[in-house]
């Protein structure tokens, strides 16, 4: 284990122990999404799909009503992520459709893998800070970088900064604030940098292409089929 990945998986497994008892499926082989010449296109970019609804699920099936969460955004020049608190369970859409949240619309494509959440405000001045604000979103579980982040209130473990304006501490204090860790911040770092080799822009590229989906607002996912 303390080769490098691409060390440890660069030759055939006979020599594994349990070789034998795994019949072969301990032949582990490395795998690239980045596309080579002579690259069939859109099997590229259902392989980039397929996996990234493959991890959504795998992330659905931990997610704790009440917990928090983040998920990757790029068309935010202030933010990289967004931390949500999970509202119920996440579900499969069984049909495409667009859901509108405020002033912005997110498409959900059949066997998605989605769950309602409320946002949380990014403090300025304060690094990692984050205050409830109560607004409802629809998370698409692909886009999920973490589904149970560890996030501390105000108090004896975690100390909003001293230098902040008096009025806005408080005010913080008095909604909630609460800190994310580091280790949890560095970690989404790294996960979207793995994220970016997927071409996770792929997804925004496929909204354009269907013009007649129906509209759905965030208040009414309620009565989307999946969801009754």
């Amino acid at each position: 284990m303390k080769l490098s990945v691409d060390k440890r998986y660069a030759t055939i497994s006979e020599s594994c122990r349990l070789w034998r008892i795994m019949e072969g499926y301990n032949n582990w082989k490395l795998l690239t999404f980045k596309q080579r010449a002579g690259c069939d296109s859109e099997e590229l970019y259902q392989c980039w799909e397929y996996t990234l609804q493959g991890m959504g699920c795998t992330l659905s099936e931990t997610v704790v009503d009440g917990n928090y969460g983040a998920y990757a955004v790029d068309n935010d020049a202030d933010n990289i992520f967004y931390v949500v608190s999970w509202d119920g369970e996440p579900w499969e859409v069984l049909q495409d459709y667009d859901v509108k949240s405020g002033n912005e619309v997110y498409p959900l494509k059949k066997g998605d893998i989605v769950c309602k959440a409320f946002w949380l405000e990014k403090m300025r001045g304060a690094k990692n800070w984050y205050v409830p604000v109560g607004e409802p979103c629809v998370v698409n579980m692909k886009q999920v970088l973490a589904k149970n982040l560890d996030m501390c209130v105000h108090g004896e473990n975690a100390q909003l900064p001293r230098n902040l304006i008096k009025y806005v501490r408080n005010s913080a204090i008095s909604q909630g604030a609460m800190k994310l860790s580091d280790e949890d911040y560095e970690m989404m770092k790294v996960e979207i940098e793995r994220r970016d080799e997927i071409n996770f822009e792929y997804e925004q590229e496929k909204r354009t292409e269907d013009s007649d989906d129906e509209v759905m607002d965030s208040n009414d996912y309620e009565s989307d089929p999946e969801y009754a």
